[in-house]
């Protein structure tokens, strides 16, 4: 293992300790009956948003917020449910702006100033879209989980969260990719041409289907578990630092060709050269664990 890689981890341990040692500092000051969230001044309030044109494209850029995409068939139009933030010791509001054109509907977040802000209170921003395919789907925030589900996407669907995990179920899009600082990813049932999931501080997993043609998955801290569910690719890349790799991809071995790197750690697949399907897997500190369906 290189230097470079050793001096990776390291610091990604610590600042898992630290994380660590921090939840336990705010875990037992809480059972002391200590309540961090009296220090804030923000508080959050609900307010709602009708599109008055049809909807083919979204872009969701939060500060702070759980964003929920729901399909409801019986829907007309996109509605929004959106959380403003106030600050209760000097009365300013966040500004949050909404607007639609030609065809695309854009909700962003400004910066905004709180007096004292501490995160305990995550709010929910909940999209609800009528039973149509979207052209590019966007949604981006800095602190808070993304849920999307049963959602048709004709190209490009991008979903980012620094803090926070991901769940996409019953996707279907061009190019989709997925990223988060901190925080899982959680797949299900997901058809695409490519397929990008990455995560620094956490884990991948997959159930039911994954069909693509390139699927990459990549945790700097965490296991890349694909074996609940079938990965059909043509092209398929594996890596992580620290964690271990499984996973279950379709057919025979044999119609595979593979790359594989294991620094320290178990291995069940060794490269080798045989059919044009590719897999590429890479794990410096972790154990990988390939099977076939067939």
């Amino acid at each position: 293992m290189t230097k470079k890689k050793f001096c990776k981890i390291f610091t990604i341990t610590g600042i898992l300790l630290l994380l660590i040692g921090l939840i336990l500092f705010v875990s037992g000051m809480s059972f002391a009956g200590w309540d961090f969230s009296r220090l804030s001044t923000a508080v959050y309030e609900q307010e709602n948003y009708t599109a008055k044109q049809q909807i083919t494209a979204l872009d969701i850029s939060y500060n702070n917020a759980q964003v929920r995409l729901v399909c409801d068939q019986n829907a007309q139009n996109v509605t929004i449910s959106y959380p403003i933030c106030k600050d209760r010791a000097t009365g300013a509001s966040a500004k949050v702006n909404i607007f639609e054109q030609d065809g695309a509907l854009h909700i962003k977040e400004e910066p905004r100033l709180v007096l004292i802000n501490w995160q305990f209170e995550t709010p929910t921003l909940t999209v609800t879209l009528p039973k149509k395919t979207l052209t590019t789907l966007v949604v981006n925030t800095q602190n808070g989980n993304i849920t999307a589900e049963n959602i048709l996407i004709e190209k490009d669907a991008e979903f980012i969260t620094q803090n926070g995990e991901i769940h996409v179920s019953q996707i279907s899009a061009s190019d989709l990719s997925l990223k988060t600082d901190a925080g899982g990813i959680f797949l299900r049932t997901v058809e695409c041409k490519t397929l990008k999931a990455e995560t620094d501080l956490g884990s991948v997993r997959l159930s039911g289907t994954l069909t693509a043609d390139l699927a990459e998955f990549t945790s700097e801290l965490g296991d890349i578990d694909l074996s609940e569910g079938i990965v059909k690719a043509n092209d398929i890349r594996l890596s992580t630092e620290l964690g271990n790799i499984s996973a279950k991809l379709s057919g025979k071995q044999q119609d595979y060709s593979a790359d594989v790197t294991c620094d320290m750690g178990n291995t069940n697949l060794y490269p080798y050269q045989s059919g044009d399907k590719h897999i590429t897997v890479n794990s410096s500190i972790g154990n990988i664990d390939i099977t076939f369906s067939d």
